[in-house]
């Protein structure tokens, strides 16, 4: 049961990604049917309502999923302005998990957003100094210099992620945090050379 349960959630994974959010919902509601104790996939029904900017919908779902999660909660409480409540999830998730970069990318975003640039600031020093001696995905930029508002450089790291096939690519379609890149013209020639599929 684990493994059917499994297919229909990494189908629904790729659902999401395309943009295909009734289908994408339709399978992770299936692999919850399989599983109904997996948070994984329950979480996952919360960021479809995400990527489809139900971020109400999105909230109800994660906030019983307990402090695992807590991530989840935080983009949405970002994309709703309510950057005190998306700050302290970040910050939680970020001190149950560690300093990945990922998150760390997301939360310079997040401070920018609510006014804090020199917060996003210290972020990316700290990303760039530890990319010194470690990988980290041009995406992770990405994000923390759209918390400055510098759209030029974001696109020029997105671009780069292309290049160096960042898997966060696979969100670009969707992603909410890159709306504001969506009308320039690179973004729209990037999401030509991704070629997702319809």
């Amino acid at each position: 049961m684990e493994l059917v349960g499994g297919c229909h959630f990494e189908y629904g994974v790729l659902l999401a990604g395309l943009g295909r959010e009734d289908e994408a919902t339709a399978q992770t509601n299936q692999a919850i049917e399989l599983d109904p104790l997996s948070s994984l996939y329950r979480n996952w029904l919360a960021a479809i309502a995400f990527f489809s900017r139900q971020y109400d919908l999105s909230i109800k779902l994660a906030e019983n999923l307990g402090d695992e999660w807590a991530f989840s909660l935080g983009v949405c409480y970002a994309q709703k302005k309510m950057y005190p409540e998306a700050i302290a999830n970040f910050e939680k998730s970020i001190a149950r998990t560690g300093r990945q970069t990922d998150s760390l990318g997301l939360l310079a975003l997040i401070y920018g957003l609510a006014g804090r640039k020199s917060e996003t600031r210290k972020i990316i020093s700290e990303l760039k100094e530890r990319s010194r001696d470690h990988y980290v995905f041009p995406s992770v930029f990405a994000y923390a210099y759209l918390g400055l508002g510098n759209k030029d450089r974001a696109l020029t790291y997105l671009e780069q992620a292309y290049e160096e096939q960042d898997p966060a690519l696979f969100y670009l379609k969707v992603g909410p945090f890159l709306d504001p890149l969506r009308p320039e013209p690179r973004f729209q020639a990037l999401l030509r050379r991704v070629n997702f599929p319809q």
